[in-house]
């Protein structure tokens, strides 16, 4: 689909539906509020086993960011709420801004999702968490460990899964503006509302800075739409369509994207859900000194999915699931794509009234393969009404992305160039996953939890030096190593103190090695502190955050002869309320200005500042 008729697209959408409001509101008579997220205090998470759990019960460990944290917070970005996680680590790149890592794993075995469905990269494989906008968002689902059964390729270290708000049932608008170091500018407005038993949340946002540094600067905008029809309590379809463009000096990066969800009751004991998506990007990099290149990236995924309770023991839950992926780039020679249908089923067995088995396994079938079988099972057992363990081990599958199999090209770095080249004999990853976990509530206000974690990874996919030359220039290219693995201990502990002041903490120990060479995996450091402490006034609409994490040395290649010292890193939030939901804020991050990454020339590090308003009514 063309630029322009993508654009005429959303803006036609956002006409009808604004006129449509003005002429139809007040017509309708308001129909009954569906059920919310959070059932009283309780939260219901929906990732871990793709039914609903309330977060207590859910037999897969799950951690939960709500949609008052994020406020909290006063997060700029995905990757701004998440680098305070145990276990999680946010890395920083010039031309995707932040990516995610899990468990000491690089960042393409951590699955992100958007309301269930993949957020498709931006540059090298990676998943830029700066692109989605802050304020569209509910809530964010984080799973830690294997979890390919349910969501197959790319979910070898877990699972991020970004929920957006539901459509509001009453008329509401949001805005958000912010200004901060290297000229960063984030805003975003956004307007929803219901006619009968149709609702609608437009929002528009854009991001703008020089961040990445001279030549680098770049100004996108995005633009997403939810739509929502209930036709009673069990029936109702959502309809989620985007686009966003971003320009710089030397890059143009266009993506366009469409969700759509349908859930059916069937009866008391059974529902199912039909889903699909389609994705695609046009991306061009015409840097000076080289000839221009171009990506363009296709995907179209549908699942159907069927969920029943059998008896009063059994949940069962299976699911079909067909995908295509094409992509067609200037160094690979004419368009590559690959197919992958999949089966899954999982039993979910109370065997006892505190203890539940999970039973599961998925069959993926990729066109150039074969057949690969994933299984997992786990076990929940409520030892106390406050104490509960979780265990599990189940079998990750990541096949090479298309680059990696076909992609051929030049890099000049400091110090040299060189060439990539992709390796059509590459076999898939597979992994090994183990988890352990206890979380004990002391009081309703005091929790604790301890977590075990393994993964062992065979054929894992790096890039080392051949023997080639091209133009005088070495060539590495994309090769399986034989084994490697992750393990680890994480510690958090959670303490509301008193209405107004609530703590967390948390530790990791992380080791990770590549068996083949005997060195660890870059920017995964041994030790982990964080800590987060939040002050909360009500009464003069004052919200004060400090963000604390204390990083280990940590390598920065594969050969591990290049390293970075530990640092501290320490963010600062304030938020004054001046009326209701609106009010200003002010952050200062990395307060002691320390290094967090290897030197670079496309992204500036060091201490920044942010300020901004944020309302909604």
């Amino acid at each position: 689909m063309k630029t322009k008729i993508k654009r005429i697209i959303i803006l036609v959408i956002i006409l009808i539906f604004g006129i449509s409001q003005n002429f139809l509101l007040g017509k309708e008579k308001e129909k009954k509020e569906e059920k919310p997220v959070y059932i009283g205090k309780e939260k219901i998470v929906v990732t871990a086993t793709k039914t609903p759990h309330s977060l207590k019960d859910v037999p897969i460990t799950t951690v939960i960011i709500t949609r008052e944290e994020i406020e909290k917070t006063n997060a700029q970005t995905v990757g701004d709420i998440l680098r305070w996680l145990p276990g999680v680590y946010i890395q920083t790149n010039g031309f995707s801004r932040a990516t995610v890592k899990i468990h000491g794993l690089p960042s393409k075995y951590t699955l992100v999702l958007v309301d269930g469905q993949r957020l498709k990269g931006r540059h090298a494989e990676s998943i830029d968490l700066s692109h989605i906008p802050i304020d569209m968002i509910d809530r964010i689902e984080i799973i830690k460990g294997p979890s390919s059964v349910l969501y197959g390729s790319d979910a070898v270290a877990g699972v991020i899964n970004i929920i957006t708000k539901s459509a509001p049932k009453k008329s509401t608008f949001d805005g958000y503006v912010s200004y901060g170091t290297g000229n960063t500018v984030r805003a975003m407005l956004g307007y929803g509302s219901q006619i009968g038993k149709f609702r609608y949340l437009i929002t528009g946002s854009k991001n703008k800075s020089n961040n990445m540094g001279a030549g680098y600067e770049y100004d996108g905008y995005n633009v997403q739409g939810k739509f929502e029809y209930n036709f009673n309590e069990s029936n109702k379809v959502t309809f989620t369509t985007g686009y966003f463009n971003e320009k710089g000096d030397y890059l143009d990066d266009e993506k366009f994207n469409l969700i759509l969800n349908w859930r059916i009751g069937i009866d008391k004991v059974s529902y199912l859900e039909v889903k699909g998506f389609h994705y695609d990007s046009h991306r061009l990099d015409a840097r000076p000194g080289r000839a221009p290149r171009t990506w363009d990236e296709k995907t179209t995924r549908a699942e159907v999915q069927y969920v029943r309770m059998l008896g009063k023991s059994n949940l069962l839950t299976l699911g079909l699931e067909s995908r295509y992926d094409e992509i067609k780039y200037t160094l690979i020679e004419g368009k590559k794509h690959q197919i992958i249908n999949s089966l899954f089923a999982q039993d979910e067995i109370k065997l006892i009234k505190p203890l539940t088995l999970i039973l599961a396994f998925r069959l993926d079938n990729h066109d150039k393969w074969g057949t690969e079988l994933v299984p997992k099972a786990a076990i929940f057992f409520k030892l106390s009404e406050t104490t509960n363990l979780r265990a599990s081990i189940g079998k990750g599958f990541l096949a090479p992305t298309l680059s990696q199999l076909y992609e051929q090209q030049y890099y000049h770095p400091w110090g040299g160039g060189f060439w990539l080249g992709g390796n059509p004999d590459l076999k898939p990853e597979t992994s090994t996953g183990y988890t352990f976990d206890i979380e004990h509530y002391f009081t309703s206000n005091f929790t604790t939890r301890i977590s075990l974690f393994k993964n062992n990874l065979r054929n894992m996919i790096t890039s080392e030096r051949t023997d080639e030359i091209i133009d005088g220039k070495p060539v590495f290219r994309s090769i399986n190593i034989n084994k490697a693995y992750s393990q680890g201990i994480e510690l958090e502990v959670k303490i509301n103190l008193n209405k107004a002041f609530v703590g967390v903490l948390g530790y990791t120990f992380l080791k990770t090695q590549n068996i083949s060479s005997g060195k660890e995996f870059p920017y995964s450091p041994r030790h982990t502190f964080n800590f987060v402490l939040n002050y909360s006034n009500q009464k003069i609409g004052l919200n004060f955050n400090i963000l604390g994490k204390y990083l280990g040395k940590r390598f920065t290649n594969t050969s591990n002869t290049q390293s970075i010292d530990e640092c501290y890193l320490v963010d600062i939030k304030i938020i004054k309320k001046i009326y209701r939901d609106t009010g200003f804020f002010i952050a200062v991050d990395n307060l002691f200005n320390e290094k967090i990454e290897k030197e670079s020339k496309y992204f500036r590090q060091g201490r920044t500042f942010t300020a901004g308003m944020r309302m909604h009514f």
